[in-house]
């Protein structure tokens, strides 16, 4: 599942304290495994990485999101739309594991 969370406008009494942040979830039509040696470089990306190989999502995938695998929680390090150019009909998403 990918979780986004956003920020709420800030009450108007209190302008500068931020708003309550809003989750949301949306489920992911995706198979995952370990990441694929091409993908490897050692710094960023490291062998005990997973990769998420997932149709087009409802909303874009941003490096801010989280991936919830099995109810724990994955930060993205590496987001490839498929193909590279034009519209994606598929996402590549390495995550940490």
């Amino acid at each position: 599942m990918l979780v986004r969370t956003v920020p709420s406008e800030p009450d108007p009494q209190t302008p500068w304290l931020p708003g309550e942040p809003t989750e949301t979830v949306h489920a992911l039509n995706a198979a995952v495994r370990g990441v694929a040696a091409k993908y490897i470089d050692g710094t960023t990306v490291v062998a005990s990485d997973l990769q998420i190989m997932c149709t087009v999502p409802p909303v874009e995938p941003q490096m801010t999101d989280v991936y919830s695998i099995d109810g724990h929680a994955h930060v993205p390090k590496r987001i490839l739309p498929i193909p590279a150019a034009g519209e994606p009909c598929a996402y590549l998403i390495i995550v940490a594991s």
